[in-house]
């Protein structure tokens, strides 16, 4: 189905991020159907474990670049906020470049414990890959669990 990497030797910190199909299914969604923009949202967590998905809109309508609403970045950081959950992850794809930050990208990671992830649509299959900066931009395993989700509310 989807490409994501999740051989943790390859990664060099002890961070990892735990998502569900449904929540990855959801992601790339949205961001296809933004295609051939980029698309972008938020992810909410508690510990290691994404709990929401928040997609959000593309105000740069950029195939390059973007830039979410900054009402819909409120209104999602109030209501991780109220869930007693974090914000986890930024997300957006990269329309026909793979699934590495660019220079702009690498500009915007802003708190090493909130995860980078980018989704590549340049194949046919989305490839998947989450990274993180902590004086160092380095890849974040993805774990995909469908077993019980911590603490999800619907």
């Amino acid at each position: 189905m989807t490409r994501t990497d999740t051989d943790t030797s390859q990664h060099t910190g002890a961070h990892r991020l735990s998502i569900t199909s449904e929540h990855l299914s959801e992601m790339i969604e949205h961001v296809r159907s933004w295609y051939p923009l980029e698309g972008c949202g938020l992810l909410a967590m508690r510990d290691d474990q994404v709990t929401r998905v928040y997609r959000g809109t593309n105000v740069a309508r950029s195939a390059t670049f973007y830039e979410m609403d900054p009402r819909e970045v409120l209104d999602s950081m109030q209501d991780i906020d109220e869930r007693a959950e974090r914000l986890g992850a930024i997300f957006h794809s990269h329309p026909s470049t793979q699934a590495w930050p660019s220079p702009t990208d690498r500009e915007l990671i802003f708190d090493p414990d909130v995860f980078m992830i980018i989704i590549s649509l340049a194949d046919d299959e989305p490839d998947i890959r989450a990274f993180r900066d902590d004086g160092e931009i380095s890849e974040v395993p993805i774990q995909v669990a469908d077993t019980a989700t911590r603490g999800e509310t619907p």
